[in-house]
């Protein structure tokens, strides 16, 4: 929904850009035209040519021209300080979509299918999307890095209620307190036992398993 302002503001022509791009092999890319989801309706009297230059701006741009449109000056935003935490995130996002669709395409071979398909459990599917993106907004120091290690980055929700519940607020605080500590937060996952051991070797430091260092 487009009025004349719309073009101007941060919010909504990040909104734009993402509306209009498809994941793939190559990362986040415009979407086909026969798969196209958004439309524009312009408000207020707002002129329709105002829909299509919205488009034209947007639509084919990549990763890399979206940061820096939206990083211009003159794109008006309420708080500096959302520019300066989302800007980031485009780059972010964009590797993310390349990585998982790149496994979910290796993983179908090459009668799989298409590899577009997000919601297919192969290659770690939406709910991958999603955990990876938490990760990138993760407040308990070294919690995604050491799930993203472990392969386990779907366990983040998990793995953040029980810090939470514990006052923990770094991986670092669990390795601190000890073999208890670790079991518990290990525990908590529920993992199968190759997981754990994984997990637990990463906690402790080593990489041949044994018992987390007090």
């Amino acid at each position: 929904m487009a009025d004349r302002s719309y073009g101007s503001r941060f919010w909504t022509q990040f909104e734009a850009w993402l509306s209009y791009q498809s994941a793939s092999d190559d990362g986040l890319i415009g979407t086909a035209t026969s798969q196209m989801r958004a439309t524009v309706d312009c408000l207020h009297g707002t002129p329709e040519f105002y829909a299509r230059a919205l488009e034209a701006e947007w639509y084919n741009a990549n990763a890399r021209a979206a940061y820096e449109k939206l990083s211009s000056p003159d794109v008006a935003v309420t708080n500096q300080s959302d520019k300066d935490v989302q800007l980031p995130k485009i780059a972010m996002l964009d590797e993310m979509v390349r990585t998982l669709m790149m496994k979910h395409t290796a993983h179908l071979g090459p009668m799989g299918g298409s590899s577009t398909n997000l919601n297919s459990s192969a290659g770690g599917g939406l709910s991958a999307v999603r955990a990876a993106g938490a990760a990138s907004t993760c407040k308990i120091g070294g919690l995604a890095e050491l799930l993203e290690n472990c392969k386990i980055l779907d366990k983040l929700d998990v793995a953040l209620q029980w810090c939470e519940e514990q006052g923990v607020d770094s991986i670092e605080e669990v390795r601190e307190v000890g073999a208890e500590a670790c079991d518990e937060f290990v525990a908590a996952l529920g993992l199968k036992p190759i997981k754990k051991k994984l997990v637990m070797q990463r906690l402790s430091g080593s990489d041949e398993g044994g018992s987390p260092s007090k």
